[in-house]
């Protein structure tokens, strides 16, 4: 069954990430959120054109929807600290090291190193500790991984490491980060990177069972996969949030695919996460009626629905096999519910995330 609708209709591509930038934007200073916006936009659009050749397009625009969905993105992009120019970093560091390990050339050897540079300036533990096992678990793992060994990362690395810290030791102050291990809240912003990608839940962990099987084979998207994954969640930041899109997106393309082996798995997660949000909202319901009556039961209808409709034409679409209305359902289910979570409760929702752990 061809999935290529995403490609001859790409108005639905550039929708969602217009309600993304809606959502990055809506209710907050804009002298702190409009740079995290850009530097946002500038990693989608570094992953789509560096990534291509390697990705593909049509896994690329599935990415680009997928990315545009996540609940937390438009969130951390509204706060004045560096966590999205530590993602963007380490972002264009993975895709100048993949174009290395593909067709060595001394531009790729640079980029790598200006991005991987960069990264270690603005947080280097967290840079190191993703770029080293991914880097490592590619050299060993992929037919082409010698290659790695010009780019010195296993030496270079470590000595900028150490250099920062012990510039930034001798020269205090700097960005904040929200997503680092030294953070006292980590165990819980791990589990919220997960949450973020609440609609696709289904394909996550399909695609996650799909890399680890595949390793026996040496199946090179498992390999590149296997690494990138390895490397974003001990790195503990948001590059977690980019690995976690192009797994989903390699599976939305394939689902609909004879002999596609996750599809119970899929489907069921998925409907098991529209009746528990169902089931959650029912009970928020009862609890916004008793704390602020009838305002708070309708602005709690209007964001359960916002989610949950999409959502449930997602999960009509996956049975039906119509694969235009399964991504758009379970993709716009997040846009949306955002956009109305702001536009509804704007004063409510400033109060909720200022209580939050980021």
């Amino acid at each position: 069954m061809s999935t290529d609708w995403i490609l001859k209709q790409p108005f639905w591509l550039a929708f969602a990430l217009v309600l993304l930038a809606c959502n990055s934007l809506l209710f907050s200073d804009l002298n702190a959120s409009v740079p995290g916006t850009l530097v946002l936009f500038a990693g989608l659009g570094a992953t789509y054109w560096l990534g291509k050749k390697f990705f593909g397009r049509e896994t690329l625009f599935y990415f680009l929807l997928v990315f545009s969905a996540s609940l937390l993105l438009p969130l951390v992009v509204q706060k004045p600290v560096g966590d999205p120019w530590v993602w963007l970093c380490l972002v264009l560091t993975v895709l100048a090291s993949l174009a290395w390990l593909k067709q060595p050339r001394w531009y790729w050897r640079l980029g790598a190193w200006a991005a991987f540079s960069a990264a270690l300036f603005l947080q280097p533990l967290e840079a190191l500790l993703t770029i080293m096992p991914l880097a490592l678990f590619w050299r060993f793992r992929h037919p082409n991984g010698r290659q790695l060994d010009g780019l010195y990362l296993w030496i270079a690395g470590p000595l900028i490491a150490a250099g920062v810290w012990w510039w930034q030791r001798e020269q205090p102050g700097g960005p904040d980060f929200l997503w680092s291990w030294s953070s006292p809240q980590w165990p819980s912003l791990f589990g919220i990177q997960w949450l973020a990608m609440l609609p696709w839940l289904g394909f996550l962990a399909a695609g996650l069972v799909e890399i680890i099987r595949n390793q026996s084979k040496g199946e090179e998207w498992s390999v590149l996969m296997g690494g990138i994954v390895l490397g974003a969640m001990s790195g503990n930041t948001l590059f977690l949030q980019w690995a976690f899109a192009l797994i989903i997106a390699k599976q939305l393309q394939r689902f609909f695919m004879p002999g596609y082996p996750y599809g119970n798995l899929v489907k069921t997660l998925t409907l098991l996460h529209l009746m528990a949000w169902l089931l959650l909202g029912i009970l928020g319901l009862i609890y916004s009626y008793s704390e602020w009556g009838a305002q708070g039961f309708r602005t709690g209808m209007i964001l359960i629905l916002a989610y949950w409709i999409p959502g449930f034409f997602g999960a009509i679409g996956m049975y039906g096999k119509d694969h235009r209305l399964m991504s758009l359902g379970l993709a716009f289910s997040a846009l949306l519910f955002s956009l109305a979570t702001r536009v509804r409760s704007g004063p409510w929702l400033e109060k909720v995330l200022n209580e939050l752990p980021f």
